[in-house]
């Protein structure tokens, strides 16, 4: 028989929940980011008033959050800082961990492997230590992204499975809530599995993932993820050709175009950069250069403006080889 992991002190519940309806009317774009901006810093206050460190550093955990969906990764950096000092000064060990996992993804964006890999390694420790679950996949799923990043594509898969294998066999779904975050990050672990299995000449599985995606997205509810499984079909038909399934049609650039609404739609800046790079690599394979070229001078410019040099750069060289 095990010890449980010590009970540790953590965000009131009763104020969790109105801080992740705001972030889940947000997500959803029921209310605007200045709305959700002004909503949270009455909470802080509230917070402050009772002197309750471990709330306010929640507000700024879900700002930094939320920043980084726009790529605001200088905010998002200086609120994750702010909230992992003191959720450690207070013995919020657990939340020290996820914001360690969020420091992680946003060096991972800002192409900074180095500090990515050690804060997911972290992150995946920490979580481990505690028994928690969801995020424990979620530092396997951003470490195997990382590895997709720098190309090492047999690691990416083998974390990413990993992950996967995680969630499927451990992941407690009994609520609604944890159903919808179940979903959430399973369309992520599927969309990265399909750049992975297109990278590896294998678009049949990639077809398989991206239909996942597509699945648990939907079943999620949150427009990020359906951009990013719409992202994936226009990706694996590009490959493919025509869809293999008369449920999906084979319109490549519909596709594309439904990842950048739904992009748009939340200020999601990055992605609907790294959108107009995929769209703008599936024109090039089609043959319509110029179409391409301005899809990735576009993308460049996003890129360059959110300091995402790597991308940049893949946008620029992109760019060059249509010329």
């Amino acid at each position: 028989m095990t010890d449980k992991p010590q009970a540790l002190p953590d965000i009131d519940e009763d104020f969790r929940q109105s801080v992740n309806k705001i972030y889940e009317s947000w997500h959803k774009n029921e209310i605007s980011f200045p709305i959700a901006l002004t909503q949270l810093e009455d909470l802080r206050q509230s917070a402050i008033a009772d002197s309750n460190k471990i709330n306010e550093a929640g507000i700024y955990n879900i700002l930094g959050i939320m920043y980084g969906y726009r790529s605001g990764y200088d905010d998002s950096i200086k609120n994750f800082v702010q909230a992992r000092k003191m959720f450690q000064e207070n013995g919020a060990l657990r939340r020290v961990a996820t914001v360690d996992l969020n420091l992680g993804e946003t060096h991972r964006l800002l192409g900074d492997f180095t500090r990515a890999k050690n804060y997911f390694r972290n992150a995946y420790e920490e979580a481990k230590s505690f028994e928690e679950v969801p995020l424990q996949v979620l530092a396997l799923t951003n470490e195997g992204q990382m590895w997709f990043s720098l190309q090492s594509f047999a690691k990416a898969r083998s974390t990413l499975e990993e992950a996967l294998q995680v969630a499927e066999s451990e992941w407690n779904t009994e609520t609604e809530r944890e159903k919808i975050n179940f979903a959430d990050n399973a369309c992520e672990i599927h969309h990265a599995l399909v750049g992975v299995y297109l990278a590896e000449d294998n678009s049949a599985d990639a077809w398989e993932h991206a239909v996942k995606a597509f699945e648990h997205a939907e079943f999620s509810g949150r427009i990020v993820r359906m951009g990013y499984a719409y992202r994936a079909f226009g990706d694996v038909i590009t490959v493919l050709g025509e869809s293999p399934d008369p449920d999906y049609n084979s319109d490549v650039d519909y596709y594309y175009d439904e990842a950048l609404n739904a992009f748009k739609q939340v200020k999601a800046e990055g992605e609907v950069a790294k959108t107009l790079l995929a769209q703008g690599q599936s024109l090039a394979k089609r043959g319509e250069k110029r179409s391409a070229g301005n899809k990735y001078q576009q993308a460049m410019v996003i890129f360059t403006r959110l300091g995402m040099v790597d991308d940049a750069a893949t946008a620029a060289q992109a760019q060059a080889d249509v010329i």
